[in-house]
């Protein structure tokens, strides 16, 4: 069991891209199109849509990377502690050299 703590990576962080972004081609529309389809209270009212739907998803990213370092956090600390108590109370065992290669890396 000791030898799968050897194999976290930690340090390594990747972040999903974002599914909608990536399923869902955009269509742009020209600046006449634009003009002939929204009225100005609409146009004003889209744009301050979009500007909030960028904040939320940068919020959201934001919120993610913190939940990773902290599952993270907690995840070395527990390695930690399972590697101090080996030491503290199995002196001589078998699983020493594993626990010292851990604590090495």
């Amino acid at each position: 069991m000791l030898k799968t703590f050897l194999c976290l990576r930690i340090k390594e962080v990747e972040v999903k891209k974002d599914t909608e972004d990536i399923n869902k081609p955009k269509k742009f529309m020209t600046f006449k199109e634009k003009r002939k389809t929204l009225s100005r209270m609409q146009r004003k009212w889209k744009k301050a849509e979009e500007k909030l739907e960028r904040e939320l998803r940068e919020a959201e990213a934001s919120e993610s990377t913190e939940k990773k370092l902290k599952l993270h956090t907690e995840t070395l600390n527990i390695v930690f502690v399972t590697y101090f108590r080996i030491l503290k109370k199995a002196q001589r065992s078998p699983l020493l050299p594993a626990v010292l290669e851990g604590l090495a890396k």
